[in-house]
């Protein structure tokens, strides 16, 4: 599979290194505006002999005639993923981010995906409303855009969720997900009742829901930036596509009769053919009432943002 990188972050970087040691991928090609981009996939180069099926890796920049020969590498890629724009500033919000990060789309990555027949992960925040624009702006079909969205909370969810168990489990097996949005607004969805009565659970989630919010802080705070999570996040849904797995992932997609066309996150079907189910039926009626926040929210940010 010929894989497209936009990016060369502290995200586009893990991305990239982790996909040339994926066996499905053949092909990584890596766009960014910086030329560091260049060095980065020389050293990608110099370890394909440990790659299990990546042969080839190149760099294209978005400037100048680059950008001509960037386009034609984004059209030849079968899934295209978008790590590119400003990190969330300290003390402000992903929603900040939304002006800045949606001229950027506008400038370079939507002329470059007009017409594209792939599937498209945006990774960049604010998540659910960069997918939009990307799904709205560059006439895609709904089903291939598909926003990482609230996979990251759930693995740290579960993460949390585990430490809190006994007998212990290991996260992979815990039945939980979180879905809405990418803040601080994200909802948990228990899927089982984990051995506990109804009072020792709530409690649990409760301090799980304040470690999924306030444990990426922790981490920036020591390590200046999370990845782990969010590149694993992403390998989840490569998979996914690459596999044509039918993954149920709690990933952003376009929601059903939205008058605004707006991306939140419930557990969806993902496949070679991007998002060809969703499952509201798993959540809750409380959980459902929870979520609204979020989602109004993102009306705010648009209305303050129409153009």
């Amino acid at each position: 599979m010929r894989v497209c990188v936009w990016g060369a972050g502290t995200i586009g970087q893990g991305v990239a290194r982790r996909l040339v040691m994926e066996p499905h991928v053949s092909e990584l090609h890596w766009i960014n505006r910086d030329p560091k981009v260049e060095g980065f996939v020389h050293d990608l180069k110099h370890g394909l002999m440990f790659s299990p099926s990546c042969h080839e890796v190149r760099s294209y920049r978005t400037k100048d005639s680059d950008f001509a020969r960037a386009r034609i590498a984004t059209q030849r890629s079968e899934l295209v993923i978008l790590t590119l724009g400003k990190p969330v500033p300290e003390g402000g919000t992903r929603a900040d981010l939304y002006p800045g990060n949606r001229a950027l789309f506008r400038e370079l990555v939507i002329p470059a995906l007009s017409g594209f027949g792939g599937i498209v992960l945006v990774v960049s925040n604010p998540v659910e409303l960069l997918a939009r624009l990307v799904q709205r702006e560059g006439e895609l079909e709904a089903r291939r855009v598909i926003g990482l969205g609230t996979l990251v909370e759930t693995a740290r969810a579960r993460a949390a969720l585990a430490d809190h168990l006994s007998p212990a489990r290991p996260a992979r097996d815990i039945e939980l997900a979180a879905v809405g949005t990418h803040d601080e607004h994200a909802v948990l969805q228990p899927l089982s009742d984990f051995g506990l009565d109804d009072a020792e659970r709530d409690t649990i989630l409760e301090a799980v829901r304040k470690e999924m919010i306030n444990g990426a802080k922790r981490v920036k705070k020591n390590a200046l930036a999370t990845q782990h999570p969010i590149v694993e996040a992403a390998a989840a849904v490569i998979r996914a596509v690459a596999n044509d797995a039918h993954a149920l992932l709690p990933v952003a997609s376009l929601a059903p009769d939205d008058p605004d066309g707006l991306y939140w996150s419930v557990p969806c079907i993902v496949s070679a053919r991007g998002i060809i189910g969703q499952r509201p039926e798993l959540l809750t009626p409380a959980v459902v009432t929870a979520m609204a926040p979020g989602v109004q929210a993102m009306r705010r940010v648009l209305q303050s943002h129409p153009n």
